[in-house]
């Protein structure tokens, strides 16, 4: 098997295992709230939330790339995710349970890397982990070393107790009931 085979299926496995450690307990305030969170796409296993800044079509990509690559479908567990944009830049929020946060850097950046492979030509994604309130509590920033491109860098506007300086994955996604 070739080396980018091997990359091709630890991304995906790594994924799976990331949304395989999500918790319960995020969906109840996402449904008290979730009009403050933007639109909402469901699919099996997740939703979406997306903001004013994007648009249905870029939106509806996100909602079929989850579905097709991370969110379980067994029914009664959801993944909730929105997706936003900083200037060009895209920026996918994810409740996700924060006592696993040293666990899985490495899968993050994996997750991060396929995002911005598959739906955005390789360029820049920043991942923010959230609580069950989509706060964030913790960005995981795109890198030179997130996609192997020159001229990537940090983007701004993150204080860099949140931010993940070593361009490791991170964390894991919460489900919720």
């Amino acid at each position: 098997m070739s080396k980018g085979a091997y990359v091709g299926i630890g991304i995906v496995g790594a994924v799976v295992v990331v949304f395989g450690l999500c918790c319960v307990g995020g969906i109840v305030a996402i449904a008290m709230f979730g009009s403050a969170y933007g639109k909402k796409i469901e699919r099996p296993g997740g939703e979406l939330y997306y903001t004013k800044n994007v648009d249905a079509d870029e939106a509806n990509k996100m909602a079929d790339f989850l579905a097709e690559n991370y969110f379980k479908k067994d029914g009664d567990k959801v993944v909730t995710v929105q997706l936003d944009r900083e200037g060009d830049t895209p920026v996918v929020r994810m409740v996700y349970d924060m006592s696993q946060a040293d666990k899985f850097k490495m899968v993050l950046k994996l997750f991060q890397l396929k995002i911005s492979r598959t739906l955005y030509d390789g360029n820049p994604v920043i991942l923010h982990l959230c609580d069950n309130k989509l706060k964030t509590q913790k960005v995981i920033e795109w890198t030179q070393d997130s996609s192997g491109k020159k001229g990537d860098s940090n983007k701004k506007g993150s204080s860099d107790k949140n931010k993940d300086k070593k361009g490791g994955l991170s964390d894991a996604f919460k489900q919720n009931k």
